[in-house]
């Protein structure tokens, strides 16, 4: 009788033993994962030491102004092997990178800044005063696929869906322009068409409306 009772014992200690070891290895799995997940955690926009960087699950984004003291910023773009690859926010050019340079020689108004980064589709602004223009990058041949030119603040980028005001070669008048009187006396007018389209497809865009302006 006692050694059953002993056995009995023995086995109730040996199943607590069980159920604490389950337990511990259990969380100790959910923390692996969790800890896997914030490694994965993408996108992520930071600044530090002076550099704006962006985190996606492929490209790793880090921007500085210009050290010639121009206006825009030197952007260096870092391929990543995998989604846990961890890169420092640092503006250090390493050979595979792929670099653009702020430096508009030629035309020492105009000035880049990172606007999007979508799969491998970066979007910079290059421009200051009334109209701008993008370019849209493919990383992943490192070359230009699209360019245009939009109407200052009114650049609309929603997941991939780029919408913008661009300037049309048509002539303002009475019929396509109410104001056209208004606004010649105060710098002139222009007729501007809203373009809207995805970033990964620019070609197929759509026209939706079209609106007068002034120049001033």
């Amino acid at each position: 009788m006692k050694k059953n009772k002993l056995y009995i014992v023995l086995w109730v200690v040996v199943g607590i033993l069980i159920l604490i070891g389950a337990s511990y290895l259990g969380r100790s799995i959910t923390d692996s994962q969790n800890k896997a997940k914030e490694g994965l955690n993408v996108p992520n926009d930071f600044t530090l030491n002076g550099n704006t960087c962006h985190n996606r699950s492929n490209y790793f984004v880090v921007t500085r102004a210009d050290l010639s003291g121009s206006r825009g910023d030197d952007i260096l773009i870092k391929y990543k092997v995998g989604e846990s690859n961890k890169i420092k926010c640092e503006y250090l050019k390493n050979d595979g990178d792929f670099e653009l340079l702020n430096t508009p020689i030629d035309a020492p108004s105009i000035s880049q800044h990172f606007l999007s980064l979508n799969d491998n589709l970066l979007v910079v602004d290059e421009g200051n005063g009334t109209i701008h223009s993008f370019t849209i990058y493919n990383l992943d041949k490192r070359e230009k696929v699209f360019s245009d030119t939009y109407s200052a603040e009114s650049f609309d980028l929603q997941d991939s869906t780029l919408t913008y005001w661009h300037k049309t070669n048509d002539i303002p008048n009475k019929l396509n322009c109410s104001k056209v009187d208004e606004y010649n006396k105060s710098g002139g007018a222009q007729i501007e068409a809203k373009m809207s389209f995805d970033v990964s497809n620019p070609k197929d865009r759509e026209i939706n409306e079209f609106r007068c302006t002034s120049l001033e």
